[in-house]
Order: C-alpha cells, then structure tokens, then sequence
C-alpha cells in the first residue's frame, strides 16, 4: 500500500494526464521512495538494526557516522516475502501480495558510547536520524506509549519528540484504522520523527 497522500497523487496524475503534475509530485511524502521508517531499534549492548521498507526491490545502503567522526557504511538485507495477518472483516484482503514492497534490515554492531548518525541515500535525497548508545553509568529518558491510536496519533507523536527521549518503547495497540494497509502507513507516517530520534 502506497501512503494516503502518494496514492492520492497517483489517481490525481491518471486522471489529468499530468497536467498539475508539480502539484501531485508535492503530496508525496518528503522520504518517498521510503514507504514506511526508518526506524532503528537496539538488539544488543552494542549494537542496533536499522528496518524501513520501499516500494522496489533495489539495494540501498545505510552511512553511519560514529561518535568521533568515523564513517562505515553498511548494505541492507532485503526481503519480499509475503506477510499475512488477521482482521476482523473477512472481505478484506488477510495476505500482503509478495513483491510489492521490500523490507531492508541494516545490522549495526560494535557502537561504542556516544551518539551515532545514520543517513539512508534515496533518489529524492537523504533520510538522516541518530541513536545513541549510553554509558553504564548515564541516565536516559524512556518514552513509554500505548495506545496511539487515530484520532490522536500525530499529537502523541508530537509530545514524545519534544521529550527527546534516548528510547522509546511501545506498549500495544498501536494503531486501527479502516483497513491494514492504511493503519501502518498512517502510523509510520505520524511517528516518522520520533523514529529518527531514537530506537522504537
């Protein structure tokens, strides 16, 4: 599923044959091809994950800039497998069609303290975020959520991005919306900035 304002443009391009086209190409989201992330997320002491996902199935690579400056860069692991889930209408389509997006997983090991900056190229330009791995002994400001379901997704985003948190961790139900497809493309949509700020 393409995010509601890319699909919007698509319908818009098709049915004026492009004569606003400047107009539709502005309602993409800023990180398009990027469909839904980056996000980032720890799964060691030292070391984290990087995941987003695209519409095509083309190898990116994610740059990390390390606390003194160094640069590694590092290529992402790509899937197309199918994902199913379960809904409560049965007309709605329970399998995601494989091949139509991709998931990229982006290991990052051995981080040592400090604040790391990733960046992922695209052909619209950069997606930058950080993370930041503490010392034993430094405190950290955890954002804990639940429940951040519409109407009020972008306002708790909002109110955790202010907080600047090192982490943020999420309790469940994280978002209904009409139909699978537009439940995560709105979420990931609404929490993109939190996600670029810390691991999710």
């Amino acid at each position: 599923g393409l995010p509601d304002a890319a699909a919007d443009a698509g319908a818009d391009a098709a049915a004026d044959a492009g004569t606003d086209a400047a107009v539709d190409a502005a309602a993409l989201p800023p990180e398009y091809p990027i469909s839904k992330g980056p996000w980032t997320r720890w799964t060691a002491r030292d070391a984290a994950e990087i995941r987003f996902e695209t519409f095509e199935d083309r190898p990116l690579t994610v740059t990390l800039t390390g606390p003194d400056g160094s640069e590694r860069v590092v290529e992402a692991v790509r899937r197309t497998d199918d994902v199913s889930w379960r809904w409560a209408v049965d007309s709605w389509p329970t399998v995601d069609q494989a091949g139509t997006y991709t998931v990229h997983r982006a290991a990052l090991p051995e981080l040592s303290p400090g604040t790391w900056r990733w960046r992922v190229d695209t052909d619209t330009g950069p997606v930058e975020g950080e993370l930041r791995r503490l010392a034993p002994d430094e405190a950290m400001t955890v954002a804990w959520v639940a429940d951040t379901m519409w109407p009020l997704t972008e306002q708790v985003a909002e109110a955790i991005a202010a907080a600047a948190p090192d982490v943020v961790l999420h309790g469940g139900d994280i978002q209904y919306r009409s139909n699978p497809g537009d439940t995560w493309n709105g979420f990931f949509q609404a929490f993109g900035p939190v996600m670029r700020q810390a691991p999710f």
